[in-house]
């Protein structure tokens, strides 16, 4: 402001009026510029008080927020201590039932293992008794078909005496009819069967299988072994239908026919006599026993 009074002009003398003129304008101009002043003045005067008020009010706010953020985590916190613990007993809880589930599945697992053994052990012996049975089966065929390939071999090697003639006690005893009688070719105290125990219980039936027995021997010295063995077959076959024979030939009326049972081993003698003589005359060997 002293500045600009300083800048105008002295007047030493009367003014005229275009000085005047001037002087008006200047003094327009100044108080233009002296209201723009105060109304600066007045506006940063304005904006610093707001301004400090503004921030006083600000920084109560602040501290209002601080407080209640504070309180909100330490009510936070407090519901976090909480919440930890509730979850930690749920948590618990949860393990306990995954504990029982397990168990349980555990055992129904095992229940159901133990019955699936069980249906597949059921399977396989139903399966294994099938195959047996089916192997039964099949062995009652071979054997039906193999007794009836025995009894016609049988039929073939040892047909049946064309005529059952009488006994003769002198003539089936040949020329040693006075020597002592041969013992049965077994045991007697081993004798199981009917014609077993039929022979231990008639001497001249025990005699003839004594007889029997012996060429049997003979037979045995003179063949090798895979000839005796067909000779033994061949034997089983004549046991075979000489028990046959004694039921339904030679048993009469409740009674066994000895001259008829008899007559059965003396037959078989002459046959195994004259394969015996034959065997011996192939090998130049001289008749060393005739069943005597």
């Amino acid at each position: 402001m002293l500045a600009l009074c300083a800048m105008a002009p002295v007047a030493q003398a009367a003014p005229s009026g275009r000085v005047v003129g001037t002087l008006l304008r200047t003094g327009e101009w100044l108080v233009h510029q002296l209201r723009e002043y105060a109304v600066h003045e007045a506006i940063g005067f304005g904006l610093d008080a707001l301004g400090i008020t503004e921030a006083k009010a600000n920084e109560q706010e602040l501290k209002t927020l601080e407080k209640q953020l504070e309180a909100s985590l330490a009510a936070s916190a407090e519901n976090s201590a909480a919440k930890q613990a509730e979850l930690r007993e749920q948590l618990h809880a949860a393990d306990v039932q995954l504990a029982a589930l397990r168990q349980l599945q555990t055992q129904r697992l095992s229940a159901a293992d133990t019955q699936q053994l069980r249906d597949q052990v059921e399977d396989s012996m139903q399966r294994i008794l099938t195959v047996i049975n089916e192997h039964e089966r099949r062995l009652d065929a071979l054997e039906r078909d193999l007794n009836a390939l025995k009894t016609r071999v049988a039929q073939i090697d040892t047909p049946p005496p064309r005529a059952a003639a009488p006994y003769n006690a002198g003539t089936a005893m040949g020329a040693g009819a006075g020597a002592a009688m041969l013992p049965p070719s077994f045991n007697c105290g081993n004798a199981r069967t009917g014609p077993e125990k039929l022979i231990c219980n008639d001497r001249r039936l025990g005699d003839a299988d004594g007889r029997l027995g012996t060429i049997y021997e003979n037979l045995r010295f003179f063949l090798n072994s895979a000839e005796f063995i067909q000779v033994r077959d061949d034997e089983r076959r004549w046991i075979r239908w000489r028990d046959e024979r004694l039921a339904t030939d030679c048993a009469r009326g409740g009674q066994v026919d000895m001259n008829c049972a008899i007559g059965l081993w003396e037959t078989r003698i002459v046959q195994l006599q004259g394969k015996l003589k034959s065997i011996q005359q192939a090998r130049g060997e001289p008749n060393k026993a005739s069943g005597r």
